[in-house]
Order: C-alpha cells, then sequence, then structure tokens
C-alpha cells in the first residue's frame, strides 16, 4: 500500500475500535483500531489465498468466471469490508468507554446493546445512496454480489438480515449516525487502494454461481477473521499513533505470514501408508473388524463418490471413515476432511479425537492455535 492523500484522510478514523476487551500486557492499550483489524484480516486473508490458491482461489475463478489475479483482488475486497458495520454509532456505543469522543453527536447510553454489525454492514453498502455497491449499473451483476457480501457481512455464523423498514436511508441514518455513514463510506473507498481492485473491474457474474461461491467465500472470511482476531499469538492491539497505514500494512501482512503457517491451516499431503494403529493411537498392534477392512481394501470408483457406513456403536465407524477419506485424497478425488456433526458436544468430543490423530494422516502436522 502506497502512501497518499487517501490513507491520509483515512487516519482520522483511526478513533473508531474495532476491538476492545482490555489490555492482556502491562504495555498494550485496552482497544484496536477498527482499520488496523481490517487490515489485520485483509492480510491474513492475503496469505490464506497464497497457500491455499488451488483449492480456493481456482475454486472461486472457475466459479465466478473470472480470471485469477481479478478473482483473489474481489476476495480480498470484499474482505476488506467484512467489518463495515462497526462503524455504526449503535455498535461503537458498545463499548461507552471506547465511544469515539467527539465525533457523534451523541452519547452512547443512549442506544441499545444489541445491533448486529453483520447485518448494518450488509444494509449500508446495499441501500446507502452513496455506497459503491449502489453505484453499479447493472442489476444482475448488484444481485450476484449481494450473496458474495452476504458471505463476508455474515462473517459471525449467520446470514446478515435486511428487516423491511431498514434498507431506507433514515433506518441507516438512525444505526449509523451522520459520522459513521461518513466514515463507513470513507472507508469504502479507500480500500480499492488498499487491495487494487474497484468493481468497475467486473461487469457480470453469473447469480447461480455466486450463490455456490458464497459458500467458499463465507469459510475464507471465517478463518481470516479468526486468525486476524487472536491477539494473544500474533495480532495484539496497537496505538492508532504508533504507526502510520502503509507501515501497520507491512506489520500486518509480517504477522499474517506467521500466523497462517503457526495456526496449522497451511495445505498438507496425506499420509501414503495410514494404518489403524495411527487412527486408534494403539502400540499393541489392531486387528480391524471386516467392517473396516473393508474401508482399507474396497475398490475406489472414479470422480465423486458416496460411501455410507453403518454398523454398531464402538464398532469403529470413524476410523473406517477417516480410512476412507485418506484414501480417497491419496487417489486426488479429495483435498481434505470436513465433519459434521449434529450437537456442540458430539463436536466438542470429536475435536478432541481429531487433533490427536490429524498428524497421522497428514504429513505435516498442525499445531494447535492458542
Amino acid at each position: 500500500m502506497t502512501k497518499s492523500l487517501a490513507d491520509e484522510e483515512i487516519t482520522k478514523l483511526l478513533p473508531f475500535w474495532g476491538k476492545a476487551q482490555g489490555a492482556l500486557r502491562p504495555d498494550e492499550p485496552s482497544w484496536h483500531p477498527l482499520v488496523f483489524h481490517c487490515l489485520d484480516v485483509v492480510a491474513v486473508a492475503e496469505q490464506l489465498l497464497a497457500m491455499n490458491d488451488e483449492f480456493i482461489a481456482q475454486r472461486m475463478s472457475t466459479l465466478l468466471d473470472l480470471d485469477f489475479d481479478t478473482t483473489k483482488r474481489l476476495v480480498l475486497y470484499l474482505i476488506a469490508l467484512h467489518d463495515v458495520g462497526k462503524f455504526a454509532r449503535k455498535f461503537q456505543a458498545k463499548s461507552p468507554e471506547h465511544f469515539p469522543n467527539g465525533i457523534f453527536e451523541t452519547s452512547p447510553e443512549r442506544y441499545r446493546q444489541d445491533f448486529d454489525h453483520a447485518s448494518g454492514g450488509f444494509r449500508f453498502l446495499f441501500h446507502h445512496r452513496d455506497s459503491p455497491m449502489r453505484d453499479l449499473k447493472s442489476p444482475k451483476l448488484r444481485r450476484s454480489l449481494r450473496y458474495l457480501v452476504a458471505a463476508t457481512t455474515g462473517h459471525h455464523g449467520s446470514p446478515p438480515l435486511e428487516g423491511s423498514n431498514s434498507s431506507n436511508m433514515p433506518a441507516i441514518q438512525s444505526d449509523f449516525g451522520n459520522a459513521g455513514m461518513n466514515a463507513a463510506l470513507q472507508f469504502a473507498n479507500w480500500v480499492p487502494s488498499v487491495v487494487g481492485f474497484d468493481l468497475k473491474h467486473i461487469t457480470e457474474l453469473n447469480e447461480t454461481n455466486s450463490k455456490t461461491a458464497s459458500f467458499l467465500l463465507a469459510g475464507v472470511t471465517t478463518l481470516a477473521d479468526w486468525i486476524g482476531s487472536n491477539r494473544r499469538s500474533w495480532f495484539c492491539y496497537e496505538r492508532p499513533e504508533r504507526y502510520s497505514l502503509s507501515d501497520y500494512f507491512k506489520h500486518a501482512r509480517t504477522q499474517a505470514q506467521l500466523a497462517v503457517h503457526e495456526a496449522g491451516v497451511m495445505p498438507c499431503k496425506p499420509v501414503q501408508d495410514l494404518r489403524y494403529d495411527a487412527l486408534i493411537q494403539s502400540d499393541k498392534g489392531f486387528e480391524p473388524t471386516p467392517m473396516q477392512e473393508w474401508a482399507r481394501s474396497c475398490k475406489l470408483p472414479p470422480g465423486p463418490s458416496l460411501f455410507i457406513i453403518e454398523d454398531e456403536t464402538g464398532s469403529g465407524k470413524t476410523a473406517a471413515a477417516l480410512m476412507l477419506a485418506s484414501r480417497l485424497m491419496r487417489s486426488g478425488n479429495g483435498l481434505g476432511v470436513h465433519i459434521a456433526l449434529p450437537t456442540m458436544a458430539t463436536t466438542n468430543a470429536m475435536f478432541s479425537r481429531l487433533e490427536i490423530v490429524a498428524p497421522s494422516i497428514f504429513k505435516s502436522s498442525a499445531q494447535k492455535a492458542t
């Protein structure tokens, strides 16, 4: 990012907080500027795309029918805007002690604490009269972008809500205030200079394919935000006056490179000789059940496959499923493993188990993020 007049103007937005959970260290401030946090997350997303080109950027490029470089920059552009809803005065009021002094015309005490910055950001981008999204001439392109913007603004696990009466300017003004709207617009207009992308670079998107791509984009955004919000290991709170914007982005990129490596999300190749002993963590030898033996030796069909394993409780279905998944990855018919369970309790139990055996399935073990 090169320093420019726009950068100087954006420094006026640094009093808006993005994270405010108190200091962890004696020399650390109790809050982190919103602009800094957005740069943290963009820097992480940039690293994730670089490390996972084949799976993420190439897949999205194919879906969106855009060239590879344009796809990556579009993704970074959208992720940079993931927290634009935090410029709203109703969000800033959630931490009264960090409410930007002298910026808003009202005090934080008058606002409720239930403002959803994901929905607020989405509504702002699509319904504020001066938003870059409103400037698009093609209705089809706007409809397609809605799915992608919903994926990035809704990065906390649920799609943003538009509301029946919240898509008009008075409602947006009520959420953001004049100062918040101006700040959000300034930020949205500055982002293209950071990521080297403007919406004018695309003219059309396929609506159906954009909907499909939105699921992958949601995952990338959530992961980037999770890593970019880890202040204990990589992105500690910083004082606004410590860095220029250009210097802070350099710092964020350095931290992002370290973070993506240490978080254990780098692509890994599956081992070629996976044994059941490793999957059940046994050093005494293990005799597979007939069902497990089938999973280890059955012929794999070419292309996409669906396997359904049914057996008694405790019969080793999970180990058999992991064996099949490993074989599919080794044959080039899979890039990773996704485990879906019905409850948080069963998910946590499975996570604890897989955390132990994952290094046996892949060639390089993932380090646990703190």
